[in-house]
């Protein structure tokens, strides 16, 4: 989902023309044709044991006598850690070539399920079925807690120039996993308006984060970058269920372009920040608040070059996903990287074995289980990585996509 700055991040800061386009009728339906080329690629993963789970799939065809190319996104299941995914149900469809979708998939594991960003897809018995729901923005990140599933949209209007889109982000709350949602109104009156770029896409920073049902962390992407990579970022917290929320300080200590949190069950919270990315190599700072965000301590602290207070194993990719497992158990990847393992609350850092070596490689999926069991998905010819010792070695194998038998093409 993430690749490097320099070109990655038209992966998910697309301008709000394309991203409306999208919700004004490029989903199309495909006309069965011969001849196309098409490739299945695994592009999200969830699992509620480490062997049941869901994949979303897309399918990308490219006809051979024109440039239109097509994508599909399929959501199939898996019942043996992911080596197969069968059962695909098609979701939708659009133009790939002129519309961004990143297809991240999660549920609640209760039967309702929710593929995303920017138009949202839900499911509410098991995906079997799919049907697309209505949002007022683009959606940015969902997020379950049991039957409580909170979103997270960005609001920007069309009407200024696309140098300077007046931009909001709103929560919207569901109390019966997903049937019916509520705004936040206690949000929309801490945070206030804003203006900047239009991000529309939760692909390499974290927007929306809940350790519980009731507190809740919110870090505003139209932040980032402003001004001129700031140290620090503002963060909206709240820890009554949304009644109330306010601002704190995210302190990063390195020049910012998007920040990862990531809080373990009891805590503390972490975070690793990034800044501007470079032929492989990106400044990383990691973390630590233990009084809800109030106030933080560095970790670790990489820039370019790496610095004494740098672990320099993760100075090397770009971040995108970063899972905080326990309070020593951090886990970190992205494109152009291995998983990169801190077994000491993210003072050090270690490259994990066993990961192919691939311009793309990286993961864009971590979940684990326990301290010791975790799967990754990885962003490249989809193989799926698994530990059992706590990151400290992963196996990895191909996943098999078992296709529908008939295949929608670009006639």
């Amino acid at each position: 989902m993430a690749r490097y700055l320099s070109t990655s991040r038209l992966k998910w800061v697309v301008a709000i023309a394309g991203v409306m386009a999208a919700f004004s009728g490029c989903w199309i339906t495909p006309a069965v044709g011969a001849g196309a080329s098409t490739t299945w690629t695994l592009a999200s993963t969830w699992f509620s044991t480490p062997l049941k789970g869901y994949a979303a799939v897309t399918a990308e065809a490219t006809s051979p006598n024109s440039s239109l190319t097509t994508c599909s996104d399929y959501v199939g299941h898996t019942s043996n850690g992911g080596h197969t995914i069968s059962q695909l149900d098609d979701v939708l469809t659009w133009k790939c070539s002129n519309v961004e979708f990143t297809s991240n998939l999660t549920f609640d594991g209760r039967g309702d399920g929710f593929l995303y960003g920017p138009a949202l897809y839900e499911t509410h018995d098991g995906g079997r079925h799919w049907s697309k729901q209505s949002v007022s923005g683009s959606v940015m990140q969902v997020v379950a807690v049991g039957r409580s599933i909170w979103m997270v949209e960005n609001h920007c209007s069309n009407r200024a120039p696309s140098s300077g889109l007046p931009c909001r982000l709103h929560v919207e709350r569901s109390g019966d996993g997903g049937r019916t949602w509520t705004a936040d109104a206690a949000f929309g009156r801490a945070t206030g308006p804003n203006t900047g770029s239009t991000f529309t896409l939760a692909n390499a920073q974290t927007v929306l984060v809940r350790p519980s049902r009731d507190v809740a962390i919110v870090v505003s992407p139209l932040e980032m970058g402003r001004p001129d990579f700031a140290r620090s970022t503002p963060i909206f917290v709240s820890t009554d269920g949304g009644a109330s929320w306010a601002k704190r300080t995210l302190a990063c200590g390195i020049a910012t372009f998007y920040v990862t949190v990531s809080v373990p069950p009891g805590g503390p919270w972490f975070a690793i920040c990034a800044g501007q990315g470079s032929t492989g190599f990106q400044g990383k700072s990691v973390v630590r608040s233990g009084n809800a965000g109030r106030t933080w301590t560095t970790l670790s602290r990489c820039g370019i070059p790496p610095g004494r207070s740098c672990s320099a194993s993760i100075n090397v990719g770009y971040l995108q996903i970063f899972d905080a497992v326990t309070k020593s158990l951090l886990v970190e990847s992205g494109s152009r990287s291995s998983i990169n393992v801190s077994q000491d609350g993210g003072r050090t850092w270690t490259s994990s074995d066993n990961w192919p070596e691939s311009y793309g490689s990286g993961a864009t999926t971590i979940q684990f289980f326990n301290a010791s069991q975790g799967v990754a998905m990885g962003s490249f010819a989809n193989w799926i990585f698994v530990t059992t010792d706590g990151g400290r070695s992963w196996t990895n194998f191909k996943s098999t996509i078992q296709r529908p038998r008939q295949i929608q093409t670009p006639g």
